[in-house]
């Protein structure tokens, strides 16, 4: 079984913001077994933590509480996930709707939940669990689109300069309009550093994502849970002009989701 990873994003007034410390305990809800010891959980970035642990037993379904201390102020939170939180339905969803009880084929069936999570994706330009995304470009613009939404918060922004050094480039000087069709803007009174010739003069880091499995809109769900399902029953290519590839259902939930790229 997959790693299984419980991600947190700490808020204070609508802004991601750094506690001073926070940790997650974890138990097995069928036997109230301790999996993770109030264990300290790691800054991917401002506000965001996570902590990751091994092998856990498949198909079941785990209670954390984290613990968060800011301002002198203790806060808990607390939750559920199951094993296979890497996928964006869980197999045991997909199973269910599958209507399937044993697990000869769990294997085969989280293939086609990965297969078909990456086609609503692109279809969509979504990312469905938060994922570190990047960009590379040659040159700065005054507005610059994100390629996937809904977009959560801008990890840094790095660039060679006329001497071909990297450096960061301070977040001060630019804003970020998050969710979908998120956009990078130059802010009022700040300028554009003076760049390097090469294309990969630009590195954008962001992260992308509605957050945990819990989070994936329903109509995401329902559109990759028909392409398992269709997949799962033709385990080939369909003929032409009798049953398509690629659910019907699945791509009307697709066109009536995608965030168009504006050219």
């Amino acid at each position: 079984m997959a790693n299984t990873t419980i991600t947190k994003k700490f808020y204070v007034d609508d802004a991601l913001t750094n506690p001073t410390s926070i940790t997650v305990a974890v138990t097995r809800t069928d036997t109230g077994a301790t999996v993770v010891s109030a264990t300290a959980m790691t800054n991917a970035t401002t506000g965001v933590y996570y902590h990751t642990f091994a092998n856990p037993a498949s198909n079941l379904t785990y209670a954390y509480t984290i613990v968060a201390v800011y301002s002198g102020a203790t806060y808990t939170f607390t939750g559920q996930q199951g094993a296979d939180t890497g996928l964006a339905v869980s197999l045991s969803d997909i199973k269910e709707h599958l209507r399937i009880d044993t697990t000869d084929e769990d294997d085969l069936i989280t293939t086609y939940i990965q297969a078909a999570t990456s086609y609503v994706e692109e279809q969509t330009r979504r990312r469905f669990l938060d994922t570190t995304e990047t960009i590379t470009l040659e040159e700065f613009t005054d507005k610059t689109r994100m390629r996937y939404s809904p977009v959560d918060s801008v990890t840094s922004i790095q660039y060679y300069d006329g001497d071909n050094s990297q450096q960061t480039y301070s977040s001060d000087n630019y804003g970020v309009i998050t969710g979908d069709a998120g956009i990078i803007y130059r802010v009022d009174g700040a300028s554009w550093p003076t760049l390097y010739n090469r294309p990969d003069a630009i590195t954008i880091t962001y992260v992308a994502g509605y957050g945990t499995a819990s989070d994936v809109p329903a109509w995401a769900v329902q559109a990759i849970k028909l392409m398992v399902g269709h997949w799962y029953e033709n385990r080939e290519a369909s003929a032409i002009l009798t049953v398509r590839d690629i659910p019907l259902g699945a791509d009307v939930l697709c066109d009536l989701n995608r965030v168009w790229e504006v050219v």
